[in-house]
This record gives structure tokens, C-alpha cells and sequence, in this order.
């Protein structure tokens, strides 16, 4: 039996939560949602298929959705610009 990360999804049609696992974190069962997951487990799925079993949705998710935020920590001297 493997172990995952897993993912939670809303449907675009209903809203349902869909869980999706992946690999391609630490894999130690964390749980994230789309806006919270470590780029590594979401490029793990970005190209599958998810099924809503609530309305009988198809979908996948689109990197888009994915904001990405850099951080940059200032020290002293980067504050002097």
C-alpha cells in the first residue's frame, strides 16, 4: 500500500469537494487544497482527469488557478534602497 499527499479539489460545476492524492510531495499523507499545496504535488496531477461523482462532472485543473507567490526576506541592508 502506497502512501500520499492529498489534494482537495472543488468541482467547477457543483462545488463538491473531489480528493485526489499524489505523489509528488513527501508523500505522508498531508492534506492541502489547491490554493495551499506545495508546487510539487500539484504538478504531479496537473495533467490528470477528475471525476465529480456528485453532478457527473469531468475536469482539470488549470495551473492558472495556482497563484504563485515569491518571497523575498529583506536583511538590513536591502532596506536601504
Amino acid at each position: 500500500m502506497g502512501v500520499f499527499d492529498y489534494i482537495y479539489l472543488k468541482c467547477p460545476n457543483c462545488g463538491e469537494e473531489v480528493e485526489e492524492q499524489s505523489k509528488g510531495g513527501d508523500s505522508c499523507q498531508a492534506q492541502y487544497t489547491l490554493e495551499n499545496a506545495p508546487v510539487n504535488v500539484v504538478e504531479y496531477i496537473i495533467d490528470e482527469d477528475f471525476f465529480c461523482e456528485e453532478c457527473d462532472t469531468r475536469f482539470k485543473i488549470d495551473i492558472m488557478e495556482k497563484p504563485c507567490y515569491f518571497t523575498r526576506h529583506l536583511n538590513q541592508s536591502d532596506k536601504e534602497y
